[in-house]
């Protein structure tokens, strides 16, 4: 990593690629991205935190869903939806709050892993981008873009190749 500060911001050595375009869903991105995940949410938490990195684990999550983002999406998102829909996201949304589906195991998270942040170079996964949202957090969100915005194929060769912990209440936050 080569790192410059200065008095406009922080710049990085570019990356080789270019931003994650439908044509690249293939098993083979999916497993490249599954490594990578599985190497990043296996990092040692206490190391992210020691360097700085913003704990929203645990009692933390619930406390940041429950005062931050509940009420943003209350505002922003339901009045968007049909009441059916309404209903039915409202429950899953109050699901994070219930003490029952506290993640456990937290890992450091990108939190923002997406087209825009992903890099494909020659058919491959050349890097991801854009870590000022990363947290010590839920390790599904980072699974939420690769099982439900790139089709059944990549979403299974992902998983087959993830090497985390994925249960049905993972795969819930995921599409959540």
């Amino acid at each position: 990593l080569e790192l410059t500060r200065g008095t406009h911001g922080v710049a990085y050595r570019k990356l080789d690629g270019t931003t994650f375009a439908p044509t690249d869903a293939t098993k083979s991105i999916a497993r490249e991205l599954a490594a990578f995940l599985t190497a990043l949410h296996t990092f040692p938490t206490g190391r992210a935190l020691e360097v700085g990195v913003a704990d929203r684990s645990g009692e933390r999550m619930r406390a940041h869903y429950r005062d931050q983002r509940w009420p943003q999406f209350r505002e922003r998102v339901l009045p968007l939806l049909s009441a059916a829909e309404r209903e039915q996201a409202e429950q899953h949304a109050l699901g994070y709050l219930d003490e029952s589906r506290v993640v456990s195991a937290a890992a450091l998270v990108h939190r923002d892993l997406g087209p825009d942040h992903a890099l494909v170079a020659d058919g491959h996964l050349s890097g991801v981008i854009d870590w000022t949202d990363a947290v010590v957090g839920d390790p599904a969100i980072d699974l939420a873009w690769p099982l439900h915005g790139l089709g059944d194929e990549f979403a299974a060769a992902l998983l087959d190749a993830y090497e985390g912990d994925v249960d049905a209440t993972f795969l819930e936050r995921a599409r959540f």
